[in-house]
């Protein structure tokens, strides 16, 4: 790993499990129905907010401990959802009594290892001195009337690391589990038009009968998406290929999503410059096939060769990775916020 790129612990933890499993012919997938929590997002258990960015690597750590359940608290939501109180003389039950059970479950090989969360808050920078403040000092300088919003950049920072347990993990009852509602393989062309249809600021799509040799594609200036017809795909796999035509289309899809009218992202709004086009390309295709990898699993449409595709779609830019570990981990980070705007995951 470049030293030079500053990575956090979350970041680490993932490149990690990445390259151990590249290196043993098994990278992480999104593959796997979960019970409660929706397929590869993972949840809060005590807010039930979904888990977003990078922090969706616990769905990969769920599936390495072979969980059945895809939700996370932190100790301390542990301890309040178990109804316990915190005092000088230790824990205590809400009658007072002393606590003497056990918050998470013993291990005979040693104690329960938690996962690395990033959380992100809002930056406050005054712009003539580029001095920092607090949200506190940010709401007293606007309170006061020293300084106007107008003075100051607002920015997304990292604003630290905790740590959370899966639930299995704990002595707190399991959630029952809820019945996922089950798409048709053969209706999955009908399910990307609704898909198209509910995402916020989609792009136009266009099925054609292509010639041999034509790709499907999305062309950032029109905002349009340009698909085969899905019976082309059904006739070279007629098994398989209306999963080979949802895959392709969600590739594109999440191509779209960086659009400047949607989430602006680097690959797609300045493809047509030269300097970092290969960085900026390399990153975007990884976002696209990551991120057509995660719809695919959200609506249960996940089968071996797909995946077998999508990690030899990734491994041959292991070089890339490599040499910038950043690439991924800005994948990552831009696929999930991708399909969050897909799919309208709040």
């Amino acid at each position: 790993m470049n030293k030079n790129n500053k990575l956090s612990k979350v970041a680490e933890n993932v490149l990690a499990m990445v390259e151990d499993g590249l290196k043993n012919d098994k990278l992480p997938m999104w593959t796997q129905s979960w019970n409660g929590a929706g397929s590869n997002i993972p949840i809060n258990y005590a807010t039930n907010k979904a888990y977003k960015g990078l922090n969706c690597y616990l769905t990969w750590v769920a599936m390495e401990n072979k969980y059945k359940n895809n939700y996370w608290l932190t100790y301390n939501q542990i301890i309040q959802m178990m109804k316990l109180k915190r005092t000088k003389k230790g824990l205590v039950t809400e009658d007072g009594k002393k606590f003497t059970g056990k918050i998470l479950k013993p291990l005979s090989d040693g104690k329960q290892k938690a996962s690395p969360v990033e959380f992100w808050t809002i930056k406050y920078k005054l712009k003539d001195k580029w001095k920092t403040f607090t949200k506190a000092q940010y709401e007293k300088a606007i309170k006061s009337g020293t300084h106007t919003e107008e003075d100051f950049y607002k920015y997304l920072g990292l604003g630290g690391i905790y740590n959370v347990f899966n639930i299995e993990q704990t002595n707190l009852p399991l959630p029952k589990a809820k019945k996922k509602k089950k798409y048709k393989v053969t209706d999955s062309e009908k399910l990307f038009d609704e898909i198209m249809d509910g995402f916020e600021g989609s792009p136009k799509l266009e099925k054609m009968e292509m010639p041999y040799g034509s790709c499907p594609h999305y062309i950032p200036k029109k905002h349009k998406i340009v698909m085969p017809l899905i019976t082309q795909y059904q006739s070279k796999d007629e098994d398989n290929g209306h999963l080979n035509w949802f895959k392709t289309a969600s590739h594109e899809a999440v191509h779209s999503s960086g659009h400047e009218s949607v989430l602006g992202r680097d690959g797609i709004v300045n493809i047509g410059e030269w300097e970092g086009h290969k960085e900026r390309y390399a990153t975007e295709e990884l976002i696209a096939e990551m991120g057509a990898s995660m719809i695919m699993d959200w609506y249960g449409f996940n089968y071996e060769k797909t995946i077998q595709n999508t990690q030899a779609y990734i491994k041959g830019w292991l070089g890339r990775i490599k040499e910038d570990p950043s690439t991924l981990i800005d994948a990552m980070r831009h696929s999930n916020k991708a399909v969050s705007r897909i799919l309208n995951i709040k």
